[in-house]
Parts: structure tokens; C-alpha cells; sequence
């Protein structure tokens, strides 16, 4: 066992030697999910899902902008979420990194 004194601190992220990696193949992983759900969106879903979760704007708001009910909005969403899950399941089979959890999402 490694004595504490001879642990680096990596409570400064700039002193991580692996954190870079691992943001780089995160953001890697997202681009990927996010990619693959906006190739299987439509693109009213693709218009939704952008300003519900990008520009962070109420269902209300979105359904106006847009011209719809906000019902409309509320099950585009749901298609949307939908259409992310699947989109994760795919690139995670890809990345090899299918598991229990990834299979219930």
C-alpha cells in the first residue's frame, strides 16, 4: 500500500494526468449519442428537443414559437426521449460498453 504523502492531489483538475482523456472521451461519447439521436429524430422532434434542452425554454413557449399545442410539445418530447434511448443503446454497443443498466434505459 502506497504511502498517503506519496498520492498526488488531484484535487486541481489541471493535476490530473487522466482527466483530460477521460472529458476527451466523454465529450467523444456525447457527440456520438447525440449524433445518432438527431439521425433518427424527425425534425420536428430535432426542433423541440433543441429548445426545450439547448435554449432551455418552457413547454409553453416552445408550443407558441412553434405554433402547436402544448400537448403536441409534451409528446414530441416523449418521441424524443424515446428516440435517446435507443440512440445510447446503439452507440454503447458500438463502444462495447453495453450493460445491465444500458439495456433499462
Amino acid at each position: 500500500m502506497l504511502p498517503l504523502d506519496s498520492v498526488p492531489d488531484l484535487s486541481d483538475p489541471a493535476d490530473d494526468p487522466l482527466g483530460d482523456l477521460i472529458r476527451t472521451e466523454t465529450e467523444e461519447i456525447r457527440t456520438r449519442v447525440v449524433n445518432a439521436i438527431m439521425s433518427l429524430a424527425t425534425p420536428g422532434c430535432r426542433d423541440v428537443w433543441r429548445l426545450i434542452y439547448y435554449e432551455k425554454l418552457k413547454y409553453e413557449d416552445v408550443a407558441e414559437m412553434l405554433g402547436i399545442e402544448v400537448g403536441t410539445v409534451k409528446s414530441r418530447v416523449s418521441r424524443c426521449k424515446d428516440k435517446a434511448r435507443t440512440a445510447f443503446r446503439v452507440v454503447a454497443r458500438e463502444l462495447g460498453l453495453e450493460t445491465k443498466e444500458t439495456l433499462e434505459l
